[in-house]
């Protein structure tokens, strides 16, 4: 169950926009831990976001160590008043304070990461895909199974999981590490465990909280993901300029958008758009490959730049070819 609205759940308004947060070295600066290079570039260009805000974006990182999430949160914990991380547009499926969300992050992830680098009598170690499928051997030691994962990766590839297991215990804590392309530990999540501290509520974790992301992206927009993903965002693209939805979380920061499969000659809905992640970028219609290049006619009947009708007559009457080399002059 979703909790209710307001400061309750854990959102406070902004009033008056937002106020510059204490400087930081450029190295732990929050908008190089964010993956998509649309909005980091976008953020650059505005005050920096409130610090509860910056927390949420350094712990949901996927390109950034765990270590480097460790000391940029420790630093804006240390140079905030408590009082301050009540500022900005954010929200949790819990009530907790903000600072012991992340107080809580911060602590459980450093002892999370010295129990992963612990070797021990009767644990193992092991990469393993995302449908869960193992990959190589069993390892005694995390370095070890580490060093299986051999680079490199394909650009849309994604790095398989370490993880560590007690053998024969089958009520014991296995860890799982997410890895970054540089095959660094991103994250560290607890699949079965017996230690009750670890089974707090979903809802009560750093990296699962929804913060507000000012972006740039509007109606129309070609965006590229995974390297080679292309869709067009629909109508509810436009900066909520502050709102959030009821009860959100990190799975909230998304956009919804439309791609096309040349193959099946079909468009479909894609509703799960996370802006800040899998290395979103804006692309220019020049730059589609062949086989998107129908996404800049979508792109200019979304903008109100291309009639819908002739749009239409053109894709249902077998000229496609025609619609998209017209569209691509335009565009």
């Amino acid at each position: 169950m979703k909790p209710p609205s307001g400061e309750a759940a854990g959102y406070r308004p902004m009033r008056g926009g937002r106020e510059p947060a204490a400087a930081k070295p450029p190295s732990l600066d929050y908008i190089d831990f964010i993956d998509a290079p649309a909005v980091r570039d976008h953020l650059r260009r505005l005050p920096p976001l409130p610090p509860a805000q910056q927390c949420i974006l350094i712990a949901q990182s996927e390109i950034r160590s765990l270590t480097d999430k460790l000391a940029a949160l420790r630093e804006i914990r240390d140079a905030t008043p408590p009082q301050e991380f009540a500022r900005g547009c954010w929200t949790f499926q819990c009530n907790d304070p903000f600072p012991v969300i992340i107080d809580r992050y911060i602590r459980t992830r450093e002892e999370r990461l010295a129990r992963m680098r612990k070797a021990e009598p009767g644990v193992i170690y092991f990469a393993e895909d995302l449908d869960g499928s193992w990959v190589g051997d069993m390892f005694s030691t995390f370095e070890a199974a580490l060093a299986s994962v051999n680079p490199p990766l394909r650009e849309d590839d994604d790095p398989p999981w370490i993880v560590r297991r007690p053998i024969d215990e089958p009520s014991g804590e296995i860890l799982e590490a997410k890895l970054t392309r540089g095959r660094k530990i991103a994250e560290i999540t607890v699949k079965r465990h017996h230690d009750s501290e670890c089974g707090r509520d979903w809802g009560g974790e750093l990296q699962n909280g929804y913060a507000h992301v000012p972006h740039p992206f509007k109606c129309g927009d070609i965006v590229r993901q995974f390297g080679d993903t292309y869709c067009v965002l629909a109508e509810d693209a436009k900066d909520s300029d502050g709102g959030f939805p009821h009860g959100a979380d990190w799975s909230d920061m998304r956009l919804h958008g439309v791609t096309w499969d040349l193959r099946t000659g079909t468009f479909a809905h894609d509703h799960n758009i996370l802006f800040t992640k899998y290395g979103t970028e804006l692309v220019d219609p020049a730059d589609l490959p062949d086989k998107q290049r129908m996404l800049a006619a979508v792109s200019l009947v979304m903008r109100g730049e291309y009639s819908l009708a002739e749009f239409l007559e053109c894709f249902t009457n077998g000229r496609r070819k025609t619609l998209e080399e017209e569209s691509m002059k335009l565009a």
